[in-house]
């Protein structure tokens, strides 16, 4: 299509339109100003190819301006998520990376201690604090019954099914010694760690 037959007399109106959707989406998809500049001119051009499908007996120019731009934002984050979730893009943080001093590491290494659970919202403990709770953990088991003390051993580092067998037990006695040991920590303040 020629660009004689771009809608110049519209323009202000597409700007208007691209930018009023691109300040709806800069939080979630981070938009910058320069973003905002090429998306209006990807726009344009995506315009030119689909303004041989406008019908004015069906809408107004200003309907399907706006659903075409609904359409092309939907598209453009579509693909550009996608390009973040690229495996290929994926690499396994046992990597061998050179830091700053030309040494080899693993990649793993380089990330700062607590990211992983700021990433998933949870409260990431100082060091003070995380060898308090431990105190107060060792406490607790050390407060426990024998036949509780051997339960939360054997949960440490296993699933219930083979908890249950390494203790010689129905899973039914174990969960209910887990209920128990569950209200030990609540009368400890303890329940965000079990």
């Amino acid at each position: 299509m020629a660009h004689d037959n771009y809608p110049h007399d519209l323009d202000p109106l597409i700007q208007q339109l691209i930018r009023h959707k691109a300040r709806r989406l800069t939080g979630r998809a981070r938009l910058s100003p320069e973003d905002v500049e090429d998306i209006a001119q990807d726009f344009r051009v995506e315009l030119l190819q689909k303004l041989p499908a406008f019908d004015p007996n069906k809408g107004s120019m200003g309907a399907f301006l706006k659903t075409l731009i609904d359409h092309f934002f939907a598209n453009w984050l579509r693909h550009r998520f996608a390009a973040k979730r690229n495996p290929q893009r994926v690499v396994s943080l046992n990597m061998l990376i050179r830091n700053d001093e030309g040494l080899l590491i693993e990649l793993g290494k380089t990330i700062a201690q607590g990211v992983h659970g700021k990433r998933h919202r949870r409260r990431v403990l100082s060091d003070q604090e995380h060898a308090d709770l431990c105190n107060d953990v060792r406490d607790v088991l050390h407060s426990l019954p024998r036949e509780l003390r051997a339960a939360a051993d054997q949960l440490a580092d296993k699933p219930v099914s083979a908890a249950a067998r390494a203790l010689g037990m129905p899973r039914t006695t174990l969960h209910e010694r887990v209920r128990r040991l569950r209200e030990h920590c609540d009368r400890n303040d303890l329940r965000d760690f079990l």
